[in-house]
């Protein structure tokens, strides 16, 4: 085909007005771009926007936005979301991990951000709570808007509870507190640590003990003593009075703590011996009394092996307590390195006949002889018998 020129020109000015008219159509075309904050468009127009995060458990917030941007060049999804710490925040705790459910927001059980960063510090622990969708940012025409927040909470020591000691103000956890002394027994509290419950105690006085002093005179059948409780406060009632009649001498029994006349009172025992009185009644004399400890008879066990020239066995008394002594150990002998098989060549011993006691054979054997020792030591029961043989002929060695 061939144009003249002027035809070439009018088909040249009919593509520069179409072309022209197209780039004018993609300029004013625009294309939706999200705002930083919810609802709102940079450029083109705000489509379906939405609110969530209603919760109706717990403290209710809005704590995410979804809107469109719509333009003649494209749309673009826009999400808003505002992480909130959750119940663990500024609380207070003995313990705390990573996988606690409540260190960002929950609803219905279950957490709406992602914890992060979890840290143990001094005082107690740090982490932050994300958005679950991702980083913040925009790419393949969705943009998210989420600032991630700092969360902590504070360690504490945990509680200790009160508990009670056997013993009168006294408690085995907690701190003692109103220490009470009543008529017939101690009262206290231990109050617990940290939050702890406070346990209420107590203690019953224990039964008297009674030092009674020698009883008076028969006064129209009655006769009085003194009484004093060694171990006050303590509960009990002492014995002070009694009929009376004719005086009666304390007399003595040959076996302790007993009276043929008159009361046994002061029971005690020495290192060798038992005392006691025979107190007299109706205005009559009290006698002293007392009976020494009888000989031990031992038990003994079997001699131990003889050690460095003593042996030592084991003694038990029969009949304690008793007086006496119990033997328990003794020199004894054992055999020394002389002990052995001699070369027909030897003349003499080699080393001591006996580690420990006297040997009573000093001879050396004749070849081919043996020669029988007993180590003794003086004061020993046990001694060991030895020997010595000497060979008849040396012993010949032959070489390969």
């Amino acid at each position: 085909m061939h144009f003249s020129k002027g035809k070439f020109k009018i088909l040249f000015i009919i593509l520069v007005f179409c072309f022209g008219f197209l780039d004018n159509h993609s300029a004013l075309a625009v294309t939706g771009t999200c705002g930083s904050t919810h609802y709102n468009c940079v450029s083109g127009t705000l489509n379906g926007a939405q609110g969530s995060g209603g919760c109706n458990e717990g403290p209710v917030y809005t704590y995410n936005w979804n809107w469109k941007c719509d333009g003649d060049n494209g749309s673009m999804t826009c999400y808003e979301e505002v992480p909130i710490c959750g119940t663990a925040n500024g609380a207070s705790f003995t313990s705390l991990d990573s996988s606690a459910t409540n260190l960002c927001y929950s609803c219905h059980g279950s957490q709406q951000f992602s914890p992060t960063d979890f840290r143990v510090t001094s005082t107690g622990w740090t982490w932050v709570c994300r958005s679950k969708y991702g980083n913040p940012g925009c790419s393949n025409n969705f943009c998210l808007f989420a600032t991630p927040i700092n969360c902590s909470a504070t360690k504490v020591a945990p509680p200790v509870n009160g508990v009670c000691n056997a013993t009168h103000y006294n408690c085995n956890a907690g701190t003692s507190i109103n220490n009470l002394q009543g008529g017939a027994s101690w009262a206290w509290q231990c109050r617990g640590l940290n939050g702890g419950s406070t346990a209420t105690c107590s203690q019953s006085f224990p039964s008297c003990t009674y030092n009674y002093g020698l009883w008076g005179a028969c006064v129209n059948g009655t006769q009085t003593r003194k009484a004093t409780a060694t171990n006050a406060p303590c509960t009990g009632t002492p014995v002070t009075s009694q009929s009376c009649s004719v005086p009666v001498n304390g007399v003595c029994n040959a076996t302790h703590y007993n009276c043929n006349a008159g009361t046994s009172i002061s029971n005690s025992q020495t290192s060798s011996s038992w005392t006691w009185t025979c107190q007299g009644s109706g205005g009559g004399t009290s006698t002293a009394c007392s009976q020494s400890f009888p000989t031990c008879t031992y038990i003994y066990g079997s001699w131990g092996a003889c050690v460095n020239g003593t042996q030592t066995r084991t003694a038990t008394a029969a009949n304690s307590p008793c007086t006496g002594t119990s033997i328990t150990s003794q020199p004894c002998g054992t055999c020394g390195p002389a002990a052995k098989t001699y070369f027909m060549s030897a003349i003499a011993y080699e080393g001591a006949q006996c580690t420990s006691g006297t040997p009573s054979n000093t001879t050396f054997p004749e070849k081919g002889a043996t020669v029988t020792w007993t180590c003794t030591v003086a004061g020993g029961t046990n001694s060991s018998t030895c020997s010595a043989n000497r060979l008849n002929i040396n012993p010949s060695w032959t070489e390969d």
